[in-house]
């Protein structure tokens, strides 16, 4: 009776230690299938990142090149309001230029109708004067 209870507790220690060793087997299959997906998530995780650094360079390069099409545009602009401001001080350099050529014009012109009046005065003046010694000439004859 004691070997069979020797052999009852040996049997069910043996039946315990087959199913401990099956789901120590199991928790390490569980254990190696976790290592292979963190293994998978960083190979991911570094892909990424080094996608994120691709990105981030490329960024880097597009607002380098917007700087720059910012600081052309900004140049173009300066000296088109440069040009802008040069080119309206000719013109008004050229309307002074332009008042100034019609103002002593004005006054060549006034000068002039002031000479033609007092030359037509004096030429009317001497024709009455003819006109009367003639008229007094054949008054007397």
């Amino acid at each position: 009776s004691t070997s069979r209870r020797v052999a009852q507790v040996t049997g069910a220690l043996r039946s315990f230690a087959v199913v401990a060793a099956a789901q120590v087997s199991a928790s390490l299959s569980l254990a190696q299938a976790g290592s292979s997906a963190i293994g998978l998530e960083i190979s991911r995780a570094t892909k990424t990142d080094a996608s994120i650094g691709v990105s981030v360079s490329a960024a880097t390069v597009a607002m380098a090149t917007i700087d720059n099409s910012l600081a052309t545009s900004l140049s173009i602009a300066t000296n088109a309001a440069t040009a802008r401001e040069a080119s309206l001080a000719a013109v008004q350099a050229s309307w002074a230029a332009i008042d100034t050529g019609a103002s002593a014009r004005i006054s060549s012109l006034q000068t002039f109708v002031q000479q033609t009046e007092s030359s037509s005065a004096s030429a009317i003046s001497s024709v009455q004067a003819a006109l009367l010694a003639e008229s007094s000439r054949a008054v007397s004859t």
